[in-house]
């Protein structure tokens, strides 16, 4: 479900594919700023059936191999970096305010996810803070990725 909902994120048209535009928009949401060549290799890296666009299947074989990267090297730096960029504290401590993170998603990014459910889902004490456990878990999908 973290996938489905992911890739719904990212899919900005509801198109059911991933485009470069898309792609582009999803990386510069993480903080990055991709070249159009950039966008263009990542794609042909993902891209396995050479449609040009990223379909759920190539998604989800992105996403369990980022998280064996991301296993591998244990970094947690630009996760962190965005939590302070939006409030938080280095040390982990502080939050993020629902209003800020909701406004940053919709507003600054122009990104047409429910936000709002994903709040709710994570923020277990309801306090519309989100803390650093919380907020990590937003950018961490399930640790079980079926095998394709």
């Amino acid at each position: 479900e973290a996938l489905t909902l992911a890739f719904q994120m990212y899919d900005l048209d509801g198109s059911g594919q991933i485009d470069t535009y898309e792609m582009k928009k999803c990386l510069e949401s993480m903080g990055q700023k991709p070249s159009d060549q950039d966008v263009l290799e990542l794609m042909g890296a993902i891209d396995e059936d050479g449609s040009g666009y990223i379909n759920f299947l190539e998604f989800m074989n992105m996403v369990k191999y980022q998280k064996k990267l991301a296993l591998d090297r244990d970094d947690e730096s630009d996760i962190l970096e965005a939590f302070v960029a939006l409030g938080g504290h280095k040390d982990r401590s502080g939050h993020v305010q629902r209003k800020k993170l909701v406004a940053t998603i919709k507003v600054d990014f122009g990104l047409p996810v429910n936000i709002e459910d994903m709040i709710d889902t994570l923020d277990k004490d309801g306090s519309g803070e989100i803390e650093w456990p919380e907020f990590k878990q937003l950018f961490n999908l399930p640790t079980q990725v079926p095998d394709l």
